[in-house]
């Protein structure tokens, strides 16, 4: 696995979880050993399904974890722990991710109320990375969940990822770029993704080029003499079919052509398309671009534009409606010998949580396709695919973790395992089945009965 390049802070926890690590220290339960569970609560109206990703980027950072010099000198004299004993500083500077890792396999089609993964670790080590288990996992579910739907959308067409564009911090961009070729993207414009992720990048050519030069036929002139090979000026600068004219003009080897979502996109593309036939470029595609989401392409491409490609803003993952895909890290079972194992649940309408370890049988149909998801205790037996694998044991990992091209192979063949009513735009009119165990159910029930007493 490549070396760590995120940053430090990005190992500092909310402080909440901090106090809790503390409370626990002084305590002295902060070795109590605890299962936590990352479980999906909710997916946006219309997603009938998500794509679970992030994990080798999470399984990087757990590995790497660790509190700097800085971050423990900062929270040493913070007003809010001015109680706690100095050992538990001390302690903070060799403390290091110990437990281990059970997740689905990055790519698999999954669904709220789902766990994707699972952790068993010293009570304050599970507590800390708490945030960077949601932070890092759910972000990149929601990226790899929309570029999904950006792809059936395009029906083929290809898709190009310009997320850094918005995006204002280095790491998360490049978990964006990551999760968008994951779930489907060509190319991306982010240098730094391209490189270190070793992906296809694409030059387009900035809108700034042409506003340098009086004549716009000298100025696509003499971008294409620098970038002959990747060559996709922006064509509407200032009039679109006239930008066409005057990139066929220029002489340059152009390999694509580049139009912002603005008036009408069928009529425009059609035209385009004529223009460059009738001047035999035949070959060279037609990208949009703007604030295009899932809907619009999918308008687009039913309405017959003449359009190739897409340039999208991965990092803009919010639904129609603006709402996001939800999940909760939630302690599940604890341990502290000489104790038993016990229970960790909630049981408010509010935060209802299921307790114990937990897997997540898939049933199939005969053709192979998914027919639904039982969540059991771990200890239970049902057929069909356990899709909880063992990653990491006691913080080294156990589990060859496949590429990233081979990852985005295997998140292909899923969506080819899903119901077809799911793949659609619109929300299914029968959701996928997913339910708990009747052993989950009776235990919740016992506990909820217990509680009332």
């Amino acid at each position: 696995m490549p070396t760590s390049n995120h940053s430090p802070w990005e190992s500092i926890s909310d402080l909440g979880d901090l106090a809790l690590a503390a409370a626990a220290f002084v305590q002295q339960r902060h070795q109590t050993v605890t299962t936590w569970e990352l479980s999906l609560t909710s997916q946006p109206v219309g997603w009938n399904y998500l794509l679970f990703a992030g994990l080798s980027t999470l399984l990087e950072r757990l590995q790497a974890y660790h509190l700097t010099t800085e971050q423990i000198e900062y929270l040493r004299y913070h007003p809010a722990f001015a109680s706690i004993p100095l050992a538990w500083f001390d302690h903070l500077s060799s403390l290091r991710f110990t437990g281990d890792v059970w997740a689905m396999p990055e790519g698999t089609v999954c669904f709220a109320p789902s766990p994707v993964m699972r952790i068993t670790a010293p009570f304050d080590v599970a507590a800390l990375v708490g945030s960077m288990v949601t932070g890092t996992l759910l972000h990149q579910i929601q990226v790899a969940s929309k570029v999904s739907r950006m792809m059936t959308a395009a029906e083929g067409r290809m898709l190009i990822d310009q997320s850094v564009v918005s995006s204002s911090e280095l790491t998360q961009a490049q978990s964006t770029t990551r999760a968008a070729y994951l779930a489907g993207i060509l190319s991306t414009t982010h240098t730094e993704a391209a490189r270190q992720l070793q992906l296809p990048g694409h030059v387009l050519m900035p809108a700034a080029w042409p506003m340098l030069f009086q004549d716009e036929v000298e100025a696509f002139h003499r971008f294409g003499q620098c970038f002959n090979t990747m060559h996709v000026p922006v064509v509407d600068i200032m009039d679109a079919m006239q930008g066409i004219k005057h990139a066929i003009a220029s002489g340059a080897p152009m390999q694509a052509v580049h139009l912002e979502a603005a008036g009408d996109l069928v009529e425009l593309s059609q035209e385009a398309r004529r223009i460059l036939d009738q001047n035999k470029r035949k070959h060279v595609k037609i990208l949009f671009s703007g604030d295009l989401d899932e809907e619009a392409m999918a308008k687009l491409v039913h309405r017959h534009a003449a359009v190739d490609g897409f340039v999208v803003n991965a990092s803009k993952v919010k639904s129609a409606d603006g709402a996001s895909v939800r999940g909760v890290y939630k302690l599940v079972a604890h341990h502290h010998p000489p104790e038993p194992m016990l229970p960790a649940y909630q049981m408010s309408a509010a935060r209802r949580s299921y307790p114990w370890a937990k897997q997540v049988h898939r049933q199939t149909n005969d053709d192979g396709s998914f027919a639904g998801d039982i969540i059991a205790r771990e200890s239970e037996e049902y057929t069909g695919e356990k899709l909880l694998v063992p990653m990491m044991k006691q913080g080294v990992l156990v589990a060859k973790l496949p590429s990233l091209e081979e990852a985005r192979d295997y998140c292909m063949m899923q969506r080819i395992r899903l119901p077809v009513e799911l793949l659609a735009l619109t929300p299914a009119k029968q959701m996928y089945p997913i339910r708990y165990s009747d052993a989950l159910e009776q235990e919740m029930s016992r506990l909820v009965a217990r509680h009332r007493v």
